[in-house]
């Protein structure tokens, strides 16, 4: 499928460089199926006349692709499409709520513990609060790359119920609902898809203006106490979520994605 007429236009006026935009346009062509595995590129000074940018910004777009993996350049050969991008085998999609450091491969760095911590803004907007709450500011860490940066907020009385060392060795949900006194109603959250900032970028290890998912999840009590509460990103080539919905659940609520202000 050819779509020269309707080729992808790069910004030179963007902040982004160019050579990160047309490695968005080629992996695009990717997991669109334009270009499917095994297929072999157009020669660079091809996608250099198509794009309108120098030879050197196709090498280098390439090159990214490259480190990815999703394709193989071969001296003499050509260059060729070896992986779809976010096409990870079964076996990979592991859900969050199975890791544990006992598993291997995954570990928990709790960086700080404030105690007496004051919630921000975005997490105060709606609810009834305890007096006093914990935060616990960690990075989950999968085979030696970060998967998420996390800032929890914890009741106080219920992190006093947590053995000594848990937060380093349990997700603190899990730890929640297995110490909570209190009967817990439901779960409230909200996710965004945002670019990482410098500071985001070095903890998650990802590229600066990569797309990163944000999820604020709060964990409501019957009388509408927020128990927990919680900032969190992940890179954004890792998160995946599967939601199941009941059909009276559906047909009760109608959820829907939500356009924000522009």
């Amino acid at each position: 499928m050819s779509t020269e007429g309707n080729q992808f236009k790069l910004d030179p006026k963007s902040r982004i460089s160019l050579y990160v935009q047309l490695a968005d346009a080629l992996r695009n062509k990717i997991t669109a199926g334009e270009w499917p595995v095994g297929y072999q590129l157009p020669r660079y000074e091809v996608l250099a006349e198509q794009y309108q940018v120098a030879r050197i910004t196709v090498r280098q777009a390439v090159n990214v692709l490259v480190q990815e993996n999703v394709l193989v350049s071969n001296r003499g050969r050509g260059t060729f499409v070896c992986e779809v991008p976010g096409a990870a085998p079964g076996h990979l999609r592991t859900p969050i709520a199975g890791l544990s450091p006992r598993a291997g491969g995954f570990s928990i760095v709790v960086h700080e513990v404030v105690h007496d911590a004051v919630l921000p803004p975005e997490l105060v907007a709606s609810g009834n609060f305890y007096d006093s709450y914990v935060e616990v500011i960690k990075t989950h860490v999968r085979e030696g790359k970060p998967i998420g940066v996390y800032n929890m907020f914890v009741a106080r009385h219920l992190y006093e119920r947590f053995p000594d060392g848990a937060a380093a060795s349990e997700l603190l949900l899990q730890l929640a609902l297995q110490h909570a006194e209190e009967e817990i109603d439901h779960s409230y959250q909200t996710i965004s898809i945002e670019t990482a900032d410098m500071v985001l970028a070095r903890k998650l290890d990802c590229p600066y203006g990569a797309p990163v998912a944000k999820l604020v999840r709060k964990l409501m009590t019957t009388d509408s106490r927020v128990l927990t509460a919680g900032i969190s990103y992940y890179p954004g080539d890792v998160f995946l979520m599967d939601i199941v919905i009941p059909k009276d659940v559906l047909v009760a609520h109608r959820p829907a994605a939500v356009l924000a202000p522009g």
